[in-house]
């Protein structure tokens, strides 16, 4: 098994996912209709001569590089969309001022 991932980014840089850090957002990015937990183990479904159930941490190499350019893709969605609920939050008047009051 192979301890880091190397995958393109947007901008054309290369990116190194720690296979940890790889199978979290590849799980976190499987649709719900596609994963699960089985006794406390995290499961994801994956094509092995048939459609099965598979231990995340059983996923082969290449399942892992089939899979990640898409997590790390909808990652980069997801943390640009949480940077701009953050900067909108940011750019509110705290609650106590009444902003038809304030001049």
């Amino acid at each position: 098994m192979a301890d880091f991932y190397c995958t393109r980014n947007a901008s054309g840089g290369l990116v190194m996912t720690p296979r940890k850090t790889a199978l979290t957002l590849i799980y976190r990015h499987a649709h719900r209709d596609q994963k699960g937990t089985t006794d406390g183990t995290r499961t994801i479904l994956a094509y092995r001569n048939g459609t099965c159930l598979v231990a995340l941490d059983a996923l082969t190499d290449a399942e892992v590089r089939e899979r990640l350019p898409y997590a790390l893709k909808l990652e980069g969605r997801r943390q640009a969309k949480l940077a701009a609920r953050k900067r909108a939050a940011d750019d509110r008047p705290p609650c106590w001022i009444n902003a038809t009051t304030c001049e």
